[in-house]
């Protein structure tokens, strides 16, 4: 009896201890932003074992997306993604290449540490030899594969070794461009 008393003490007194240290420790995280620099090489990395992507649309229209490149503008809130495109017309089997540029806005998904590009679309799909008319459909049909495919995908995911970035795995405040890096800013609070 005195000893299962002296076993229950020292349990509350445990679960005490823990819950003030993590009181403490969101109290002094609390308005503190953390900033993660993810170098466009890294992201470069990231998009290569993404692609070639290829879609085909009512069985008409087949584009595929190759050797993607990340292109960052300085102080956006965008990344987008040049890549090399090519469409297959199901009807004659004509083939049409040229350049698509893609881009989209980061979302942080808290629960994996993963950032996903939402809001993706085909900003610009030259394709040589694909007529006029047929070109804005392609366009359209190209955004909704684009969107499709990369809104489930991450672009990029952070290292849990990295106790920076592990703490980061918070809440996302902001995503801008600086200097050929994406930064993000993550926090608690304010």
């Amino acid at each position: 009896m005195v000893m299962s008393f002296l076993r229950r003490r020292r349990l509350l007194v445990i679960i005490g201890i823990v819950v003030i240290a993590v009181a403490l420790g969101a109290w002094l995280l609390y308005g503190k932003t953390f900033t993660i620099v993810i170098p466009q090489e890294k992201l470069q990395e990231a998009l290569d074992a993404k692609f070639p992507i290829s879609k085909t649309h009512l069985g008409l229209l087949t584009i595929t997306y190759s050797n993607p490149r990340v292109i960052l503008e300085e102080g956006s809130d965008r990344l987008q993604v040049g890549a090399d495109a090519e469409a297959v017309l199901a009807m004659n089997a004509r083939r049409a290449k040229g350049s698509a540029r893609i881009s989209g806005t980061l979302e942080y998904a808290r629960e994996s540490g993963e950032f996903l590009l939402k809001d993706a679309r085909v900003e610009s799909l030259n394709i040589d030899g694909l007529p006029g008319a047929h070109a804005e459909k392609a366009r359209e049909i190209a955004s909704a594969a684009v969107k499709q495919f990369l809104e489930r995908k991450p672009v990029y995911k952070l290292d849990q070794a990295d106790m920076k970035q592990s703490l980061a795995k918070l809440l996302l405040k902001g995503v801008k461009v600086r200097n050929k890096a994406l930064v993000v800013s993550m926090g608690i609070g304010r």
